[in-house]
Order: structure tokens, then sequence, then C-alpha cells
């Protein structure tokens, strides 16, 4: 009987050695996938910020396409009409290449 139980000792002790080790592991993991998260939400707070800058230069570009239309085509036209048209475009094209871009995993 002092041997079944000595038998059932040793068992339990690897068991709790294997459960310890497994226990570090799933510690190592969380580790990780907590540095797996900061990392994604430093690229999010990026996504976000660059995504406000674009929304600014699109509405600038649209108000100053509606100003420029409406000056360039007034009678009398007026040649500050299309420079407001040309700045506009121009900051569209910024905006465009100004998007966020897609991470690389």
């Amino acid at each position: 009987m002092i041997e079944k139980l000595f038998e059932e000792k040793q068992l339990a002790l690897l068991e709790s050695f294997d459960l310890r080790d497994r226990v570090r592991d799933l510690e190592i993991n969380i580790h990780e996938m907590e540095l797996n998260k900061q990392r994604l939400e430093i690229q999010l707070n990026e996504a976000n910020r660059r995504s406000h800058i674009v929304f600014i230069l699109t509405l600038v570009a649209a108000v100053l396409i509606g100003l420029g239309v409406n000056i360039a085509t007034s009678n009398p036209s007026n040649w500050a009409g299309w420079v407001m048209i040309v700045s506009a475009c121009i900051l569209e094209i910024i905006a465009f290449f100004a998007k966020p871009k897609k991470s690389e995993q």
C-alpha cells in the first residue's frame, strides 16, 4: 500500500511539473500576444491619424473647387478661380498618395 501511495505521489509530482511547464508556455504566449496587440494599436493610431489628414485635405479641396468654379465661371471671369481649381486638384493628388498603406506582416 505504501508503494502504491509512493507511485501515486510520483505521478502527481510529474503531472505538476508538466502543468507548471504548460503554465509557463501559456504565460509566454500571453506576453507575445500583448506585444502584438500593442504593435497593432500603434498601427491603428497611425492609420487613424493619416485618415484624418486625408479627410481634411479632401474637404479643403472640395471647398476650393466649389469656390474656384463659381469664380472662374462668373461674369467677368477671374483667373483666381482657375488657381483655386488647380490648387484643389493638387490637394486631391496629395490626399490620394497620403492614404494609409497596408502593413506587411
